[in-house]
């Protein structure tokens, strides 16, 4: 798997891809200990104040493309047969019994149901198919729970 990020920057509300070399592209560096060092490349040439690590949300990729091969990434929101998912990365438990449990440390797929509890789901279960329709950050209301 090769290791990409991309940063939703929150104060401009525009995502920015690290390996795209415009105005717009963002510098990240990831230190060991957790922390990291951002910049923009329109800010070596402009001269501007680097943006505030609390205005930049880093998301990562995560090895899998959606059916027309596009990257998807911690934060985008998928299309699974008609069920919409969202991609996160971290601790998860689905509360369920021994043989249904499922638990750990990593990717899964995370959806709302009517009731405003969540389910959730192995990233496995993403396979031909799946389409990114959006992201947690530019499209919020695709996450209102399933219809």
């Amino acid at each position: 798997m090769i290791l990409k990020f991309r940063a939703w920057d929150k104060h401009k509300k525009k995502m920015t891809y690290p390996d795209r070399e415009d105005e717009d592209a963002l510098y990240i560096t990831l230190y060991l200990d957790g922390s990291i060092d951002t910049a923009q490349y329109g800010d070596f040439i402009k001269g501007f104040e680097y943006p505030k690590k609390s205005d930049i949300a880093i998301l990562q990729f995560t090895g899998l493309q959606d059916s027309a091969g596009i990257d998807i990434y911690e934060g985008d929101i998928v299309n699974l047969d008609g069920t919409v998912f969202m991609v996160c990365f971290g601790e998860f438990d689905n509360g369920e019994d021994y043989e249904d449990n499922l638990a750990g440390i990593g990717w899964y797929l995370k959806y709302t149901k009517r009731d405003g509890n969540e389910d959730i789901w192995d990233i496995l279960f993403l396979k031909d198919g799946s389409r990114i329709v959006g992201n947690k950050f530019e499209n919020p209301e695709l996450l209102g729970g399933d219809k």
